[in-house]
């Protein structure tokens, strides 16, 4: 799966040595230290056109151009983003699938004020750099909490757009967000940016725009890195629970209509809050973990 490769190629960029759970799963497996310097580095982003060539994040706002042991400073948003603690800050990116005819990179952070943002900047194709000034800004949801803020990008198979947003934090969803048909988190939304450049460009999306901004997943909790299979288009979905089971959920290509990942009614395969609706059907996962 290419969620685990990208875990350890993130443990890897951080200079962190292999957990022995980690190797303990995965026989076989090395890490290798391949960059240091780094400031807490949270995700990578290939490039395309540049066999060896990632995008690196910095929780605390800056992008790297790293390739071959040689390095650049993309663009620095620190002035944007908030990262207190440990869950808020520059947090995913995701790259024009036609890059670099449309040189846009996407990016998931939480803004001055602790909220969500989805923005995007046009890079210079050519040089790989991108001017913080030019942040265009597609999608705000407010936070009522510092943690559970999702994070990830990815298009999927379909062009579409994937965010994936937690259910607000605190502990439990208090405020039930994750099975709320209204509410924006605790989802995982897709947004169609072409329909918003054309329809809704310049206005910041706040609510669901049926064929523009969809909530398809509901029931999640945190889901902080999910991918699609560049082979089959399955979606794999990593989500962290409460405080007992972490779990990984596997979605077929094509995706249903949508799709219900059970919490807080489940942690894991566990139930962890009674009373779900008679008759609800819910995408169990296909891998699950105890803290014990």
């Amino acid at each position: 799966m290419r969620s685990l490769a990208l875990l350890g190629l993130s443990r890897a960029f951080a200079g962190v040595a292999c957990a022995a759970p980690l190797m303990a799963m995965a026989q076989g497996i090395t890490c290798e230290d391949v960059a240091a310097g780094l400031r807490e580095p949270v995700a990578l982003v290939a490039v395309p056109n540049h066999a060896h060539a990632l995008l690196v994040l910095e929780r605390r706002g800056r992008v790297w151009f790293w390739e071959a042991g040689h390095r650049h400073l993309v663009m620095d948003l620190r002035n944007h983003v908030r990262a207190q603690g440990m869950e808020q800050g520059l947090l995913g990116a995701a790259l024009d699938p036609a890059f670099p005819r449309r040189a846009w990179l996407y990016l998931h952070f939480t803004d001055r004020r602790g909220d969500t943002a989805v923005a995007r900047v046009r890079m210079d194709p050519q040089a790989l750099r991108a001017d913080a000034s030019s942040l265009e800004r597609l999608l705000a949801v407010r936070q009522p909490y510092a943690n559970h803020n999702g994070g990830h990008l990815a298009f999927g198979p379909d062009g579409w757009l994937y965010i994936g947003l937690g259910d607000g934090g605190s502990a439990g969803d208090p405020h039930g967000f994750a099975q709320n048909p209204q509410a924006l988190l605790g989802k995982m939304l897709r947004l169609h940016v072409r329909r918003w450049e054309r329809a809704w460009r310049p206005k910041v999306l706040t609510r669901p725009v049926p064929g523009m901004l969809e909530i398809w997943g509901v029931g999640l909790r945190n889901p902080w890195r999910y991918d699609f299979d560049p082979h089959t288009g399955d979606l794999y979905i990593a989500d962290v629970g409460q405080d007992r089971w972490e779990e990984v959920n596997l979605v077929r290509w094509p995706l249903p209509a949508q799709a219900n990942f059970g919490w807080p009614y489940f942690e894991g395969r566990h139930p962890y809050r009674a009373h779900a609706p008679r008759g609800a059907r819910f995408v169990m996962p296909i891998a699950e973990y105890s803290h014990a």
